[in-house]
This record gives C-alpha cells, sequence and structure tokens, in this order.
C-alpha cells in the first residue's frame, strides 16, 4: 500500500496533505527518511512515524447523513462555517465527505474514512447511480429533457443524466427526477442552468440503493456491514473490464438433466387388443341406434332410409296463445271456476 494512502487512511490528513507531508521529510519507514511518492510499505509489519509519533491505523467508519441546507459539505471552514463533520458528534476517527453537496443542496452524503470505497462512489469509471429532486424556475418543456438526457456540453466535458422523469408542471415552476452516474461538482445544478432551467432547490434522495428512510434532516446513522459490502460489488464490473476477462453468464445452469441408458435389445412391442364396438338399443328395423347415428354423421341420408320425424308447421297464433297462458299462470295463481 502506498505512503500517503496509509496515512490518510490513519487519519493524519487528507491524501494531498500526506503528499506534502511526505515531501517534506516529515515521514520516516522504520527509521528511514521518505521524500519520495510512490512508496509502498505493509501498516502491519513496518513502523511509520510522522514527526516522532507512530501511525496507528483507525478501523474503518461509514455514515450515512441527511445534510441540511446551510450546512458545508468539508471537513473545515475557515470562516466558522458549520460543516457536515458537526452532525456527527462523539466521533473521534477522522472522516471525510465522499463527494460533495453545494451549501444550498440538501439530501444524502457518505462520510467515511476508507479511501478505496470514496474512490468507487465519486469515481465515473464505476458508475454509481445518484438520484436528485429538483425544483426548476419555469416549466420544462419535452426538447430541454431530451437534451438533458443526450448530453449537454460543460466547462470540463459534456454531462448527462442518465433518466429525467418531470413529475410536476405548474404555470411558473416545476419538478424532475434525475439520475446521474458522475460526479463532477454541481453537475446537476450546471446541466438545468445550461438547459435553460436553473433548480430553486435541489436535493438528493439516493445513492445506490441507500435512500433517506426515517432519516430527518441533520441526523445520521452508520451503514452496515451488507450495505458496505454491496457498495463495494459496483466495483466488480470494472475491474472485470480491465483485466479483460469474460463475464460470468447471469443465470447459470445448475440443474442437470439425466438420461436413461438405452438398451440393447428392446423387447417386442404388444399389440393392444381392438375390442368390438358397444352394441346399443336395436329398433323396430333391427339397427342400432349407435350404428345409425354414426351412419349419419359420416354420409349423407340415402334413399329409402328413414328420414328423421319432422316437427309440427309453425303456428304463430297458437304458439302467443299458449305463451301468453304459460305466464299468466306462472304470474297468478288459477283461479278455480265461479261458473
Amino acid at each position: 500500500m502506498r505512503l500517503q494512502k496509509i496515512l490518510a487512511e490513519a487519519g493524519v490528513a487528507s491524501r494531498r496533505k500526506c503528499e506534502e507531508i511526505i515531501a517534506l521529510g516529515r515521514v520516516t519507514v522504520d527509521g528511514v527518511c521518505i521524500k519520495a511518492m510512490g512508496v509502498k510499505a505493509d501498516p502491519q509489519k513496518s513502523r511509520i512515524e510522522v514527526d516522532g509519533v507512530p501511525v496507528k491505523s483507525e478501523s474503518k467508519a461509514y455514515y450515512l447523513l441527511n445534510k441540511p441546507s446551510g450546512v458545508l459539505s468539508t471537513t473545515e471552514d475557515e470562516f466558522g462555517r458549520p460543516t457536515v463533520l458537526h452532525l456527527i458528534p462523539g466521533e473521534a476517527r477522522r472522516l471525510y465527505p465522499v463527494g460533495r453537496l453545494d451549501e444550498d443542496t440538501e439530501g444524502l452524503i457518505l462520510l467515511t474514512n476508507d479511501g478505496e470505497l470514496a474512490n468507487i462512489l465519486t469515481h465515473p469509471r464505476y458508475g454509481v447511480p445518484k438520484t436528485y429532486s429538483a425544483k426548476l424556475r419555469g416549466v420544462i418543456t419535452t426538447s430541454a429533457v431530451a437534451r438533458i438526457l443526450s448530453g449537454i456540453r460543460l466547462e470540463d466535458g459534456v454531462a448527462k443524466a442518465e433518466n429525467v422523469k418531470v413529475t410536476y408542471r405548474g404555470d411558473t415552476e416545476s419538478y424532475v427526477r434525475l439520475i446521474v452516474r458522475e460526479g463532477r461538482n454541481h453537475i446537476v445544478r450546471r446541466m438545468l442552468a445550461k438547459a435553460g432551467f436553473p433548480a430553486k432547490r435541489l436535493r438528493r434522495d439516493r445513492i445506490a440503493f441507500l435512500t433517506m428512510h426515517d432519516l430527518k434532516k441533520g441526523d445520521s446513522r452508520p451503514l452496515t456491514r451488507l450495505e458496505v459490502a454491496k457498495l463495494y460489488e459496483y466495483a466488480k464490473p470494472a475491474a472485470r473490464e480491465a483485466s479483460e476477462e469474460p463475464a460470468p453468464p447471469k443465470h447459470p445452469r445448475t440443474r442437470t438433466r439425466f438420461f436413461a441408458p438405452r438398451p440393447a435389445e428392446r423387447p417386442p412391442r404388444r399389440d393392444f387388443p381392438v375390442f368390438p364396438p358397444r352394441e346399443g338399443r336395436r329398433d323396430k328395423s333391427g339397427r342400432t341406434e349407435r350404428t345409425e347415428r354414426e351412419d349419419t354423421k359420416r354420409f349423407p341420408r340415402r334413399a329409402g332410409r328413414p328420414a328423421r320425424k319432422a316437427f309440427p308447421a309453425y303456428t304463430p297464433k297458437a304458439d302467443w296463445k299458449k305463451h301468453a297462458e304459460r305466464k299468466d299462470t306462472r304470474r297468478f295463481p288459477r283461479k278455480k271456476d265461479h261458473r
């Protein structure tokens, strides 16, 4: 592990400050003064000192904070303004924020002393998604949404959002929700201002799978081991692409099919017995009803064969009288004859 990284994780200072401390010759490894950059050491085996004071490695700490507006996302401020470290009292380990949220932006921010995880969450190569909710000045148009999705050229390069959803359109304002996979400085505010709809209010709602569930403004909570392990999984696809190894299948086949061995000689096939057709009831002519019915369906009726009994002719008047009599009988009880 590089010497400046060991010092930064031990809480001496930030990595850039540690490089300056090494360049001044204030760091010794096993009694040897180190001034060159890139020197590697083992913190478990080597004795590392800064100004004669031994450096001890700190345990990792991970905090999720719901930053309110008016708080700076930095470790210290020369003007004495409140920072995110003031919202986590009683923590002796040196923490620093992962990424930056400007003073007017509120929402989730991660505080840790793990430099490797901070690099995973901020480097664009890993593409960790971050969800923002913004209140815009003006009613955003469909063309502006398409422009944000396709990419907007800023001072430091092209920036774009992975997804943009308009949640409300009013008379003079609108609300949108964006998903961004980059961590450049003020990237969301600059994109919206370049599109012609500056943000009046901005909030980060989600970092990867972490949400502000039951986390009020100014409150924080430590991350669990499972959550930290899931955040580290975002580095696996990038490491696989760098090593140029084929990705494993998403759904590997774990079920094995077994086939029974085929016998060398098959037994002779047994012919199933053919049962005679079941005879139905015989009519007066001597033929069975089943034979006559099947014969009628399969073949047209031949001459000489007795035709089916025809229905009587339809008489509307007689049918109306029968229907009226039946309907009257159902509606009213039958009365006795008074004659």
